[in-house]
């Protein structure tokens, strides 16, 4: 059977808060980026303006490549996420990642080398700042799209998430007759909207219900 797998990364392949938290944290822009973050719910700015407005705010407070990577460096792969990349791609499945994350995270966890497809905001960066970013076409709800094309050449697809911002590839997962895991400490809505929820968490159990 041709299986394509795709994942969310915060908070599902990585434990713990998301890498914009910790960013927003690290640079003093909590409150300032929860106020963008509604501007983009209502309508009222883009998702591209948003992050744009967000790197402004890391740049002024003296964001660069080394204080990013410090951040990361506090972040820890998921119980049991490497086995289960590896057994994956070991047993032939293509994997897709669809998120809306930072591909800094990927880079320095050394996750990239796993994904046959890649759909995630990429920064780059110097000691001088965040000098350039593209974001992800495929955010919240639009991230099905990521998977249109791909559907034809497969003859399952899984999803594997844990967010309010899975749900909508999670119910179009499901309406194709595709496999949607929410992993454990997902949210309620998630949780409501998967065909199943890990019992751990250890992500090596969705071997057990893929297989």
């Amino acid at each position: 059977m041709r299986q394509l797998i795709a994942f969310d990364l915060d908070g599902t392949l990585v434990e713990g808060k998301d890498i914009w938290t910790l960013l927003d944290e690290q640079f003093g822009c909590v409150k300032e980026d929860k106020e963008l973050f509604n501007l983009f719910q209502e309508g009222k700015i883009s998702y591209e303006e948003w992050i744009k407005r967000d790197i402004e705010m890391y740049n002024s407070h003296g964001a660069n490549r080394s204080n990013l990577a410090s951040v990361i460096s506090h972040l820890r792969l998921s119980n049991g996420a490497l086995e289960l990349l590896t057994s994956l791609k070991r047993n032939g499945n293509q994997m897709i990642l669809v998120s809306d994350g930072i591909d800094l995270v990927l880079q320095q966890l050394g996750l990239e080398k796993f994904f046959d497809y890649l759909f995630i905001n990429r920064f780059q960066a110097d000691e001088t700042g965040i000098t350039s970013f593209i974001p992800t076409p495929y955010h919240f709800d639009d991230k099905p799209k990521a998977l249109h094309p791909l559907i034809p050449k497969y003859d399952r697809v899984v999803f594997i998430g844990n967010g309010s911002n899975d749900v909508a590839i999670v119910k179009y997962v499901n309406s194709i007759g595709g496999l949607t895991i929410a992993v454990d400490g997902s949210e309620d809505e998630i949780k409501h909207e998967a065909k199943y929820r890990l019992k751990t968490s250890n992500l090596t159990e969705i071997l057990e219900i893929i297989n």
